[in-house]
């Protein structure tokens, strides 16, 4: 369903009262988007239906799936650490124009970690903060942590499957909990112990020179932005300073 803006007008089918609406989390399109869609369900997790621009989803598309595969074919490699940063720069970019209330940090290396006392494993258990975290998953993949608590790490994974690797691995069972009944929240349980595993397994965060993830955080009132704003402006003056 397409919606009018309502700054268009009075021509607008858009209720001024409308409801919030949480859309459930969604799943990725093809083998490759999973940075893309891990990106977009931080946000529709942290945000309301209504209150997300639509040239914010346009710029997330624009910066991902930057990879080739060995062959030299655009976006069948995936997106790179270098991509995911860059959209969290871009967020703290146009939350500084807009006043769009999200702010990002960006982790890597060693640093991306579910110990005790880990920058990663303290915001998550907030519940105004989410990570896109890069994991193993029989290849490099990307998923949404929404939460943390004192043993699991409560993951959306992106990508379908009606019978996923942690049910049918008898080695998994008990550390990664397949869930069915939080469509808007989580479908993994994973251990931290599976998380933090120095052997490139289900889930866990491969090698310390690829592990990244970007946190996302919700802050302030949504309603209170700058309207009219271009996003692409945004981005081409980001471009444009770090380029000198």
């Amino acid at each position: 369903m397409t919606q009018t803006d309502p700054a268009a007008g009075s021509g607008s089918g858009k209720k001024g009262t409308a409801c919030r609406m949480k859309n459930p989390l969604r799943y990725q399109m093809s083998e490759y988007d999973c940075g893309p869609t891990a990106i977009l369900d931080a946000l529709i997790y942290l945000f309301d239906r209504e209150e997300l621009p639509p040239g914010v989803i346009k710029i997330i598309y624009m910066l991902t799936m930057d990879k080739v595969n060995c062959n030299g074919i655009p976006g069948r490699g995936g997106t790179s650490n270098n991509a995911v940063h860059f959209v969290a720069d871009w967020f703290n970019d146009y939350r500084a124009t807009t006043g769009f209330p999200i702010s990002c940090s960006f982790l890597k290396g060693p640093s991306v970690s579910f110990h005790k006392t880990s920058k990663l494993r303290k915001q998550l258990q907030h519940d105004n903060a989410v990570a896109v975290l890069r994991v193993s998953y029989g290849c490099d993949h990307y998923v949404l942590v929404t939460h943390a608590d004192d043993k699991y790490a409560y993951i959306f994974d992106p990508y379908y499957e009606e019978n996923p690797l942690c049910v049918r691995d008898e080695n998994l069972h008990g550390k990664i909990i397949d869930v069915k009944d939080h469509p808007k929240e989580y479908n993994r349980m994973v251990e931290f112990s599976v998380l933090d595993s120095e052997v490139r397994g289900t889930y866990s965060l491969i090698n310390s020179e690829s592990k990244c993830a970007a946190i996302f955080y919700k802050a302030g009132d949504s309603d209170k932005l700058t309207p009219e704003v271009d996003e692409q402006q945004i981005l081409i003056r980001k471009f444009r300073k770090k380029n000198g």
